[in-house]
């Protein structure tokens, strides 16, 4: 079911589930006085609520956003979407860029610290844990990496509030990770109370995009920051094994 949203490229909100099974047919039902849509017998594990729009020069539509959202009455506002199934949001992102011989990522993030329930409109937002990580193997993504050294070292919230991770890639991957049926790094399943969130840091349509969007610049900005100290990030004892070494620092300018 899709609707559209104002923007300077017309957006489409969709709320998008699939069934455990085959079935017969589906029951939708939309709310308009909530702007909420039910679909009967749909998998909970499915549900969410996208935001796209569609490229001029090929057609194709362009994900901005994809949120997961209660099977009973799912939003088609984002804002709502965020209230109704998460409480606190954390926003990651990893650049990667060769220097001399080596490839140095860095991941970034930023965060809400109150939950989102307080919040109506206006949501603030700092700067969180940062890493930098040498020479990531080929063969991984320096993202799943910088998602996994903040979940490890930093999640210590209680099994009951619930954490939504913003990023901005592995879409197709969310579902199962979101399910725990496969890991998100290295035989890591994600927490029971953690689900990631795709947003596209090329827009800046809502909380998402914005939170992931600072990601980017500030992961871009500690790269320069950091690609002279090589010689020190080799020494760093902090080891896994899909990389040279890594650390954890603090920007110069993490609210920039």
């Amino acid at each position: 079911m899709g609707k559209k949203s104002r923007q300077e490229r017309p957006r489409r909100d969709y709320i998008y589930a699939t069934t455990k099974g085959e079935v017969s047919h589906l029951t939708v039902h939309y709310d308009p006085a909530q702007d909420r849509v039910t679909i009967a017998d749909a998998d909970p594990d499915t549900v969410r609520l996208e935001t796209r729009y569609e490229r001029p020069s090929s057609g194709k539509e362009k994900v901005v956003s994809s949120i997961a959202a209660p099977s009973m009455g799912a939003s088609f506002s984002t804002f709502t979407a965020l209230k109704d199934s998460f409480d606190y949001l954390i926003a990651i992102d990893t650049n990667t860029k060769k220097i001399g011989d080596h490839q140095l990522s860095v991941c970034a993030s930023y965060l809400i610290e109150q939950p989102l329930k307080s919040y109506v409109s206006e949501v603030p937002f700092v700067g969180g844990p940062c890493y930098a990580m040498l020479d990531v193997n080929e063969a991984v993504n320096p993202e799943r990496l910088g998602w996994h050294l903040v979940i490890k070292n930093h999640f210590r919230a209680p099994p009951n509030l619930r954490i939504g991770v913003i990023v901005d890639c592995e879409l197709g991957e969310h579902q199962g990770m979101n399910s725990r049926a496969v890991p998100y790094y290295e035989g890591h399943f994600l927490p029971e109370n953690v689900s990631l969130i795709y947003a596209s840091d090329a827009s800046s349509d809502s909380l998402v995009n914005q939170m992931i969007r600072y990601c980017d610049k500030l992961a871009a900005r500690a790269i320069s920051e950091i690609s002279g100290k090589i010689d020190d990030l080799k020494k760093a004892k902090s080891r896994d094994d899909n990389c040279a070494a890594y650390a954890y620092f603090r920007p110069k300018k993490a609210n920039q």
